[in-house]
């Protein structure tokens, strides 16, 4: 079959066209001149696009369905990008391949980020990770580990809660991390994560049968990781994405320990919405993500809320808008406090 096909209907006149994707996405990705990892990223999503027939679909509701249920994109990033991707998939199907494709349904207020993100706040629960629950799983990580790889796992899930992320522990170096000022980078250091990292440093000596010793995972980093994993081809900081991955990979095991189902962007979030508690309690945490604007609100009382997110944020080390960071972290406020 070519990369698409009429179908005629003689009593009802034309229909939809059928649409071969695998090879379109082939013949969209070489007229951007996508990199090997975007075209990765659209071949990962041919069957969700495929199944929704994304070039005959004619209402938003079936966009927002593609890019929510069947893609799965629940985040503020990854919204973002997949409504970027698929917008200019469509337009190139309109305008390069004259299909008639409804590329404006992508001008709706419902498929705004924003719109997606309340969506998926009142429809998915992301879940959601309090200090308490957080120590919870580090004892019963405690209590199940028989070997000293816990102190990696616990010292993971503490430094990623207190703002470190994922791609700035990737190639994060020894000398970055001061214990005499309890600091990381510019981030000051909780004394719990302190502990946690002293033990990291002191016994987390790992090894069995098919393991033979622990490495640095490059030249002068903080991460550690057992030998099996080495290449002395990507023992660098350029090698960002593979330590990146190994860690990412790291977070499934610690799911199977504890029990539950989340990532390593939960923790981050969840260790977020923690802080602005800390700080200021349940009550102006839920004000500063939830709309709570009475008739002959000022502007400058709406801008004072932005503007303290945005002090939280830098708090943090998230260098965002405060309208970015309420849109991104709304649902795990949502969540946390059963709104």
């Amino acid at each position: 079959m070519g990369k698409y096909l009429c179908i005629i209907d003689f009593v009802g006149g034309l229909e939809d066209m059928e649409y071969n994707y695998e090879e379109l996405i082939e013949e969209f990705c070489d007229y951007k001149e996508y990199s090997d990892s975007k075209r990765k990223t659209l071949k990962r999503i041919l069957d969700p696009i495929a199944e929704a027939d994304l070039f005959n679909l004619k209402d938003v509701v079936g966009v927002r369905d593609l890019i929510v249920e069947k893609i799965g994109a629940r985040t503020y990033m990854s919204l973002a990008s997949y409504i970027a991707t698929l917008r200019s998939f469509c337009e190139w199907g309109l305008k390069v391949k004259n299909f008639d494709v409804k590329d404006f349904l992508f001008s709706d207020e419902l498929l705004k980020v924003k719109s997606l993100m309340y969506y998926c706040a009142s429809n998915f629960t992301v879940p959601s990770i309090d200090e308490q629950q957080l120590e919870d799983m580090i004892t019963t990580i405690e209590r199940k580990s028989n070997d000293d790889i816990h102190l990696y796992y616990i010292m993971l899930l503490r430094i990623i809660y207190e703002g470190i992320t994922i791609d700035e522990l990737a190639v994060l170096k020894k000398n970055e991390v001061d214990m005499e000022t309890r600091r990381i980078k510019d981030m000051n250091m909780s004394y719990k994560l302190y502990d946690s990292i002293k033990e990291y440093n002191e016994g987390f000596n790992y090894v069995d049968d098919n393991r033979s010793k622990i490495i640095n995972i490059f030249d002068g980093s903080f991460i550690r990781d057992t030998s099996m994993y080495d290449d002395p081809n990507r023992r660098s900081t350029s090698s960002q994405y593979f330590y990146r991955r190994r860690i990412v990979y790291v977070f499934s095991r610690i799911n199977s320990i504890v029990g539950e189902n989340f990532t390593y962007l939960d923790i981050y979030n969840n260790g977020f919405v923690s802080l602005i508690e800390k700080r200021c309690g349940r009550d102006e945490t839920i004000n500063l993500f939830i709309d709570k604007y009475p008739k002959g609100t000022k502007k400058n009382q709406v801008r004072k809320k932005m503007d303290d997110l945005e002090q939280y944020g830098k708090e943090f080390r998230i260098n965002q808008t405060g309208n970015k960071i309420r849109n991104t972290f709304y649902p795990y406020v949502i969540s946390r406090y059963n709104l």
